[in-house]
């Protein structure tokens, strides 16, 4: 779904200032209390970038035993989906217009607030492919039950539970 917004250029210069203003305030707190470094310390000390590799490398198994069992790249070559994928990209950079954009300097992920337009031919082209698809897509599950598939992998490996846990941890 494409959602415009629209900000009226007179409170554009406004709104700037303040974001300016927000971001540096966090920028000076964080540094007042190290922020960043508390969330390496605790982070270091729960080992997530080892839980998060070894999380990554069970799901990449996954992933191949997925694709062995219901040959998901055999699909994906008979019915093109690298171009298909590749052509609503294409559609997206190149119909798609950003209008306007406001960049939050100064800030750790860099807020953006962006206008953006369709012309609604170009829309529906681009949502007719996407829909398009997704319908491949649902056929193909539907035949080889991948949702299902996936479930059980994520009951058999306490999914829910490890990301309840994790949650917790916080």
């Amino acid at each position: 779904m494409l959602t415009t917004v629209h900000i009226d250029p007179s409170d554009e210069a406004e709104l700037q200032t303040k974001l300016n203003k927000l971001a540096m305030d966090w920028k000076t707190f964080s540094a007042e209390k190290n922020i960043d470094g508390q969330v390496r310390q605790w982070a270091q000390t729960n080992q997530v970038e080892q839980r998060i590799q070894q999380a990554q490398i069970k799901i990449a198994k996954f992933a191949e035993e997925l694709d062995k069992t219901n040959d998901i790249e055999g699909w994906s070559k008979k019915n093109n989906i690298d171009q298909q994928v590749k052509d609503i990209v294409d559609d997206l950079e190149t119909k798609v217009k950003v209008t306007s954009a406001i960049r939050l300097e100064n800030a750790r992920e860099g807020l953006m607030l962006t206008s953006i337009s369709i012309d609604p031919s170009k829309h529906a082209e681009i949502d007719g492919k996407i829909k398009k698809l997704a319908g491949e897509w649902v056929a193909f599950n539907k035949e080889k039950h991948i949702d299902k598939q996936i479930k059980s992998w994520a009951k058999e490996n306490d999914v829910k539970d490890k990301i309840h846990d994790a949650r917790e941890n916080l």
